[in-house]
């Protein structure tokens, strides 16, 4: 297809690369590729910005749905806003979460905020920040599990100033039962963008590197002892 945004992509069990874009949920099988839509009256407005894959082999995706209204050289305005987290099983969409407005950035997942645990469950950021009403915020870590889908919430971290939901621009969960996360700046650079890691016990502590640098783009895949408490 022509013109068509690429947000997150993931590879299954199988080798099987599962695209989220702008048209729709892509599958590649190596061979040919196959598209997954909705069909509802969301569908020509509905990006799948996020997703991952979890240990039974499900996909899960997040969206952004915004009607517009009108657009200029620089924005795009919109009369209503969704976003949706969604399970998709045997070729079937599952709806778990749905929400009206909030900004692209501020859906479920906002940038990269997903990733399926290994112990099954999936976590999944869940920004809000309505511009209108100011007091409409949110900043939640949003847990499912991957048998019973039973979601739980944890409080993410905010910027403490204006009280606003750090970005995560990437989720990690360690072999020692750790989560880490990369925070970036997102405009509000001075409020502390960064690493930190929500650990085994449930207590969430920040991090910086051994010479003492702002992170937010490089992350710990490989040697976790780079970074200190």
């Amino acid at each position: 297809e022509d013109s068509i945004s690429i947000y997150d992509f993931d590879i299954d069990k199988s080798g099987i690369v599962w695209v989220a874009s702008g048209r729709g949920l892509f599958k590649y099988d190596w061979n040919k590729w196959e598209k997954f839509v909705i069909e509802d009256s969301l569908k020509n407005v509905r990006d799948f910005t996020n997703i991952c894959i979890d240990s039974n082999n499900n996909i899960w995706c997040t969206t952004f749905c915004g009607i517009p209204t009108e657009r200029d050289k620089s924005h795009i305005y919109y009369s209503a806003t969704y976003s949706e987290i969604f399970k998709f099983k045997i070729n079937k969409f599952e709806i778990k979460k749905f929400r009206k407005g909030g900004l692209f950035g501020n859906q479920f997942g906002g940038n990269n905020g997903i990733v399926c645990l290994p112990d099954g469950r999936v976590m999944i950021h869940n920004p809000f920040f309505n511009w209108d009403k100011r007091n409409s915020i949110s900043n939640d870590l949003l847990i499912f599990n991957g048998d019973n889908e039973i979601s739980t919430t944890i409080q993410a971290p905010y910027y403490e100033i204006q009280s606003m939901p750090k970005q995560i621009s990437k989720i990690y969960p360690d072999r020692k039962g750790n989560i880490w996360f990369c925070l970036s700046g997102s405009g509000y650079d001075e409020y502390d963008p960064g690493l930190t890691m929500l650990r085994s016990d449930g207590n969430w502590q920040p991090l910086t590197d051994k010479n003492g640098l702002s992170y937010f783009a490089k992350f710990p895949d490989i040697d976790e002892s780079y970074y200190q408490p």
